[in-house]
C-alpha cells in the first residue's frame, strides 16, 4: 500500500479549476482484483501542476475488481469517474477504451494505462507533458517501462537509448505493438478523435492501431526515463487469451484483415513497413505451429512470411532451416522454453 495524499492535497498544486482537467487518464480493467490497486494508486500519486481525471472502465468483472474501485472512487469523487458494466464489451467485439474513455474524455491528453500494469513515478504525467508541449507537431509521447513477471521485476523493455528522440510512423508500424509499453503512451486527444471505421469493427488487438495513428503526424517522441510497469501473462491480460493454436490461427486471420484495411488506408508510400507487418504476423504463428509439432503448417506459414519481406533476419533464418531436423528441434526447445519462462 503506498503512502496516498488526499483529494485536497493532490487538487492543491492545480493552477487552474478541475472542471478542466488537462489530462485524462484511461483504464480499463477486468478481472484484476489482484493488480488493480496499483494501477490506481500509480494515478493518485501523480504530482502535477494542472488537473486530471481517471476514467475507469470495468468492463463486468466476476470478481472484486469493481468493488475496490468503487472503493477508491467514494474516497476520490472529485478524480474519479467510473463506469461499471453488467455485460462484458469485450467480448461483443467492443474496443472498450476508445468506445467508453475515449469518447468522453476532456482532457487535451490522453494516457493510457490498463489494470494489471501501474506507474512508478509520481512526476509520470508532469515529465511527458511538458515535454509534448515542446514538440508542437507531435501526438504521442512513450518511455521505457520493466516487466513484472511472477510478482519480480524483470527486463527493461522498449529502451532506445539515454536520450530523448522522435521515432518516425514507418518505425511504429515496423515496431508491431511492441514498439511501446502501452502504460506508457500519452496522446493528443484530438489524434484519438478521427480513428476510421474498420479500427471499431476489425482490429483483433487495438494498441498497435493507437500507436500508429498517434505516430501520422509528426511521429512519435521516446524519453529515457522509465515510469511504469509491465505486468507480464497476468490474470485478465490479453497474453493469456492467446493461448491455444486455435486462437493463434484465429488471430492471425483477423491481424492480416485489419493490416490489408492498414495498407489501403496508409497508401503506396508505406506498403513495404506494412509488408514487414505482415511477415511479422506469418512469422509469429509459424513458431506456434512449430512449437505444436505441426512441421508442414510451420514450412508453409514460414515460406509465406519469407516471400513478404525475405530481409527479415528472424524470418530468413528460419526459411532457411525449415528443412533440418536438429536446428528446428534446438529452436524449438529455445522458444518453448522462454514461453514457460513467462
Amino acid at each position: 500500500m503506498r503512502s496516498l495524499l488526499p483529494e485536497s492535497k493532490i487538487m492543491a498544486s492545480w493552477q487552474y479549476g478541475p472542471d478542466a482537467p488537462l489530462v485524462s487518464i484511461c483504464c480499463i480493467a477486468y478481472n484484476q482484483e489482484s493488480y488493480i490497486k496499483d494501477a490506481l494508486e500509480g494515478f493518485l500519486i501523480q504530482k502535477t501542476d494542472f488537473p486530471f481525471e481517471i476514467l475507469v472502465h470495468d468492463d463486468a468483472s466476476t470478481d472484486n475488481t469493481a468493488q475496490i474501485i468503487r472503493q477508491y472512487a467514494k474516497k476520490y469523487p472529485r478524480l474519479f469517474k467510473p463506469i461499471y458494466q453488467f455485460e462484458n464489451q469485450y467480448s461483443k467485439g467492443l474496443r472498450v477504451n476508445p468506445v467508453f474513455n475515449f469518447t468522453r474524455a476532456l482532457g487535451d491528453y490522453i494516457a493510457l494505462c490498463e489494470g494489471d500494469d501501474y506507474w512508478t513515478s509520481p512526476n509520470k504525467l508532469q515529465i511527458q507533458v511538458d515535454e509534448i508541449r515542446k514538440h508542437p507537431g507531435v501526438d504521442t509521447i512513450f518511455h521505457p517501462a520493466n516487466q513484472l513477471i511472477d510478482g519480480k521485476i524483470g527486463k527493461e523493455i522498449c529502451k532506445y537509448g539515454s536520450k530523448k528522440k522522435l521515432f518516425t510512423i514507418s518505425e511504429v508500424i515496423r515496431g508491431d505493438g511492441g514498439f511501446s509499453p502501452t502504460n506508457s503512451l500519452i496522446f493528443r486527444r484530438k489524434a484519438l478523435l478521427k480513428l476510421p471505421k474498420w479500427f471499431y469493427e476489425d482490429t483483433p488487438v487495438g494498441d498497435l492501431y493507437l500507436q500508429i495513428f498517434g505516430s501520422m503526424n509528426g511521429g512519435a517522441l521516446y524519453i529515457p526515463q522509465n515510469m511504469s510497469v509491465y505486468r507480464v501473462n497476468s490474470m485478465g491480460s490479453w497474453s493469456r487469451e492467446v493461448n491455444s493454436l486455435e486462437k493463434m490461427v484465429k488471430l492471425t486471420e483477423k491481424s492480416n484483415i485489419a493490416i490489408e484495411l492498414l495498407r489501403t488506408h496508409l497508401g503506396p508510400s508505406f506498403y513495404s513497413d506494412i509488408d514487414f507487418l505482415k511477415s511479422k504476423t506469418y512469422y509469429k504463428l509459424a513458431t506456434f505451429y512449430l512449437c505444436n509439432d505441426l512441421e508442414d503448417k510451420f514450412r508453409e506459414t514460414i515460406s509465406k512470411a519469407y516471400n513478404l519481406k525475405p530481409s527479415f533476419y528472424r524470418v530468413k533464418l528460419l526459411y532457411f532451416l525449415r528443412h533440418i531436423s536438429l536446428a528446428l528441434f534446438v529452436f524449438k526447445w529455445l522458444k518453448i522454453g522462454k514461453i514457460s519462462r513467462r
